[in-house]
């Protein structure tokens, strides 16, 4: 990797991947392409970003993870705006729907799925040539339903 290492973030607009993005800026001079939904959310993150004095390292795409076209974007961005792609961080997800297998709406579960699950893979599919070339990493966020059932996240926790 580069001294200034170019990162995907997806799920980066508040949290664990704000938090990741902000650490990444100052602590490894990261280059950040900060992929969320709520465009608000990444305005503000590029507010304090230039507060660091970082914003020309910081770049967002406003999207759904679960739309191929944002997954494109998002790694067309890392290589349209810097030339490389050194590592991934898949942090997008959402926990519900929280209910029993036996009370759980089907349509909410496959949702779930598709963010926390299929987006994943479709993310590692379009970024893996890139990351291939720079020796780059690909890191997953997780959680203790990874580990151990909780009742009623049946879908988390799958």
């Amino acid at each position: 990797m580069t001294a200034s290492p170019v990162v995907l973030l997806t799920g980066a607009s508040r949290g664990i991947g704000k938090a990741t993005a902000l650490a990444a800026l100052t602590t490894f001079n990261a280059r950040i392409v900060a992929v969320a939904r709520n465009t608000d959310l990444l305005k503000q993150l590029e507010a304090e970003a230039e507060k660091l004095g970082k914003a020309d390292s910081i770049t967002t795409v406003a999207g759904d993870v679960t739309d191929n076209q944002v997954i494109k974007q998002s790694v067309a961005t890392a290589i349209e705006k810097w030339g490389q792609l050194d590592a991934l961080i898949a942090n997008a997800g959402v926990v519900a729907p929280l209910a029993s297998v036996a009370d759980v709406n089907v349509e909410e579960f496959k949702r779930l799925f598709d963010i926390n699950f299929f987006s994943i893979l479709s993310l590692v599919q379009e970024a893996l040539p890139h990351l291939r070339k720079s020796k780059g990493s690909i890191i997953m966020i997780s959680s203790a339903a990874a580990t151990r059932g909780f009742l009623g996240w049946a879908a988390y926790g799958s």
